[in-house]
């Protein structure tokens, strides 16, 4: 859904947003004082299941922020990290992604899976290994707190 890649892979359903969620969403986030020009319009999904991650005090928070006829407004928040893949030496400036729940109608994700925005990465392979680097402040992985 973010990137729009749903509508030209045979195996996935169809996504409403043709061009993706990320670039319908960019000129409103910008609007608001978030400019995502330098990231690939789709997100990184980063799985720590089972665990949880633990997000507090965003670096951008957009309430209410109207972008499609859709669906009702949903609220978003940004964080700063810094993303690497284990096969490359180099840091990328990265964000993560976070669509409220409680306020996404549609397309969810699990609460141990983190979409996160990036540079376009060359050599950037499905299931790849990756680190980021965070506030530990404001970022953190957790236990969950059900499992046996």
């Amino acid at each position: 859904m973010a990137s729009g890649d749903a509508n030209i892979d045979p195996s996935r359903e169809d996504s409403p947003y043709p061009s993706g969620t990320i670039a319908m969403q960019t000129p409103f986030f910008e609007k608001a004082g978030l400019d995502l020009t330098a990231m690939w319009p789709g997100t990184l999904n980063l799985s720590v299941e089972p665990l949880k991650f633990s997000l507090s005090s965003p670096d951008f928070h957009f309430p209410g922020l109207y972008w499609t006829d859709l669906h009702p407004p949903e609220t978003f928040s940004f964080w700063w990290i810094q993303l690497r893949c284990c096969s490359q030496s180099r840091s990328y400036p990265a964000l993560i992604y976070f669509p409220h729940p409680e306020t996404k109608a549609m397309h969810w994700q699990p609460p141990g899976v983190i979409e996160v925005l990036a540079p376009w990465i060359d050599g950037l392979l499905p299931h790849a290994q990756l680190e980021i680097g965070v506030d530990p402040e404001r970022i953190s992985v957790l236990a969950d707190q059900g499992a046996a």
